[in-house]
């Protein structure tokens, strides 16, 4: 691993991927486990990840990322999506999603839906790399607006 490849911060960030298909499912761990994620838990299905939301939801340990498959039996990663966006716990829960669905009304869809970020199958390491940390990136500039516009009383 280069140290160019590790996320700073990303050991401490708390992780979801879900996806239907074990071999993506495993190959996106192993990415996260090389830019230094160390929490991360995997979903095969959106049933199996609202489960897992609702289970940290309990202890009080927020998602930092969510990086959902668009196209999933039963619960399609878009509805899991929009499910994510109704939940007040995940304001601050990115949503990644991961998918084959490469059409611009896709990506609009998503977009609308609140997806933070979008990346096309098959992924790419360095795509990877990179739209995790644009989104990052983002988080870090919105909590510093947030705290910068506090109003006292």
């Amino acid at each position: 691993m280069m140290d160019t490849d590790v996320i700073p911060g990303a050991g401490d960030l708390h992780v979801l991927a879900v996806d239907d298909n074990m071999m993506t499912l495993t190959f996106t761990r192993s990415l996260l486990e090389y830019f230094g994620f160390k929490n991360i838990d995997v979903a095969m299905n959106g049933q199996d990840a609202l489960d897992k939301i609702h289970e940290s939801e309990g202890m009080h340990k927020v998602y930092d990322i969510i990086f959902i498959d668009w196209n999933m039996p039963g619960m399609s990663g878009y509805d899991l999506l929009r499910f994510c966006r109704e939940d007040r716990f995940l304001d601050n829960t990115a949503v990644i999603m991961i998918t084959a669905e490469s059409q611009k009304r896709n990506m609009l869809e998503a977009a609308k839906a609140g997806a933070t970020s979008y990346i096309i199958k098959p992924v790419s390491k360095d795509d990877m790399h990179l739209k995790i940390c644009q989104t990052l990136s983002r988080r870090m500039r919105l909590k510093s607006v947030r705290a910068d516009s506090t109003i006292y009383i």
